[in-house]
């Protein structure tokens, strides 16, 4: 053989070289690959969840705005129809936002009072008892429209012999503690209630209806 003729270089023994390990190697592409796509899913969660708070910002914006615009329609004329406008009493508040009605003052206010009952005669000249409330102070304009009802002649609320307004109320929906607030106050211990004035549906209502929704008690 000439001995210019340079030699081959010898075979890498496969058995001594790590990553030419085939184990080695596949081991080392799953732990790359599992890197990778943490990185992904991570990337990709931080995408949505900052996409999501977006969202809960445009939501939030938008109903503020429809707040604002509701607040300030209650406190200017409001058409009803082509026949009646509703006009803000008093402007809104955490307290009370009423407004006038084509037949009654609307919204919601406070009334506050004691627990009592009233006879009655219902339908089909049945007997009844209902639960009231003697009103002793309250939204002054929501109090005004539901004794010049019962002086109209509507027999719903009614008023007692020392001439404080009895206002019916509805306690089924209410829960055990706060029936128990409202049938444990007295005349001394007087309980406030947070109330939706029902607009008046045009239809007869039985003797224990009520004019009122209570949605808060205290």
């Amino acid at each position: 053989m000439n001995e210019n003729t340079q030699k081959l270089p010898e075979a890498t023994d496969t058995k001594t070289s790590g990553f030419s390990n085939p184990i080695v190697v596949a081991v080392l592409f799953f732990i790359i690959g599992a890197l990778v796509s943490g990185t992904i899913v991570f990337g990709s969660q931080k995408q949505m969840l900052k996409a999501a708070a977006e969202e809960e910002v445009k939501q939030y914006t938008k109903v503020k705005a429809d707040y604002d615009k509701t607040k300030n329609d209650l406190n200017d004329w409001v058409e009803y129809g082509k026949e009646f406008k509703y006009k803000s009493i008093g402007g809104c508040s955490d307290e009370k936002c009423l407004f006038q009605g084509p037949e009654a003052v609307e919204g919601y206010g406070y009334l506050e009072g004691y627990y009592s009952t009233k006879k009655a005669i219902d339908w089909g000249d049945i007997p009844v008892t209902c639960d009231v409330l003697v009103t002793a102070g309250g939204s002054e304009e929501l109090i005004n429209d539901l004794l010049e009802w019962v002086k109209k002649g509507n027999t719903i609320n009614a008023v007692d012999n020392k001439g404080s307004l009895m206002v019916n109320i509805s306690l089924e929906s209410l829960s055990t503690n706060d029936k128990n607030l409202i049938k444990n106050s007295t005349f001394n211990n007087t309980v406030k209630l947070k109330v939706v004035r029902v607009t008046p549906q045009g239809r007869a209502a039985s003797a224990c209806g009520s004019f009122v929704d209570i949605i808060a008690v205290q």
